[in-house]
């Protein structure tokens, strides 16, 4: 998804020499799952970069592509981990959870780019990723410590929603500007998913069926090593200690505020 952001950046910027209906920017969001949906899922926090494109000249249509990123909930956990072959220490482990998304939207303005403010509403479709990062450190080496980042959890699922927010010129508070261009936006959307989606929970991470401290993971373990559903995986095999976390699936749903700014050419 990163390459495919910067390959819009870069497309718009070049189309934005030639143009003055281009707008980017970037918000700080905070994701509420509806809990009628979504009982067991937690609030998240992150951010967005957004780019848009309105090809007429009198009417107030832009049509955007947003890149989203967002974590929740984390827990860390002292664990036996192997960096190499010959390598083991007894290290600290980070579990997150994440969730990422690639919108694309229509939003349409109450009035022209030359009032203060502006109220606007925009329907959303796209496509979204959940997954859950696994993170150690070697305790041993403080000047560069040997880190592993590993993806051990993750689904997809289609996506579509609404927004209805303002956006705010505070230059035309102050003085007269011919060409308006910075922007304060605040917004409400909504977010759900076409199919079930799953998704892990960290906080109830808990060791895999025939764990033993007496022994490394694989040395004496039993036969049947494979977790009841709905539990998922979620530690990296270079971890003797097993970890599993309670899978959920449901529809998604959630509310979220944001905050930002934009610029207008």
């Amino acid at each position: 998804m990163r390459k495919f952001t910067l390959f819009i950046f870069l497309l718009i910027l070049n189309f934005g020499m030639h143009a003055q209906h281009f707008k980017f920017g970037s918000n700080f969001r905070l994701d509420v799952p509806l809990k009628s949906e979504m009982p067991n899922a937690q609030i998240l926090g992150g951010w967005d970069l957004h780019f848009g494109y309105s090809p007429f000249a009198r009417l107030p249509l832009y049509f955007e592509y947003e890149a989203t990123w967002s974590g929740g909930a984390t827990r860390s956990y002292d664990q036996l981990f192997l960096f190499n072959e010959e390598y083991g220490v007894i290290a600290d482990v980070t579990y997150a959870n994440k969730f990422n998304r690639s919108m694309l939207s229509a939003k349409y303005f109450l009035n022209h780019m030359y009032k203060p403010v502006r109220p606007y509403a925009a329907v959303q479709i796209g496509v979204g990723k959940h997954k859950t990062r696994m993170r150690a450190i070697d305790p041993l080496d403080d000047e560069d410590p040997s880190l592993q980042s590993t993806t051990t959890f993750k689904d997809f699922s289609g996506l579509f929603g609404g927004e209805v927010g303002i956006e705010v010129d505070f230059q035309q508070f102050f003085k007269d500007v011919e060409e308006p261009g910075h922007k304060f936006n605040f917004s409400l959307n909504y977010l759900s998913s076409f199919k079930n989606f799953q998704y892990t929970d960290v906080r109830q991470m808990t060791h895999a069926p025939g764990y033993n401290e007496d022994y490394l993971w694989g040395d004496g373990a039993p036969d049947n090593q494979e977790p009841p559903h709905p539990y998922a995986w979620v530690s990296s095999e270079s971890i003797y200690e097993q970890k599993i976390a309670r899978v959920y699936e449901t529809k998604l749903a959630y509310w979220s505020v944001r905050l930002g700014y934009s610029f207008h050419f």
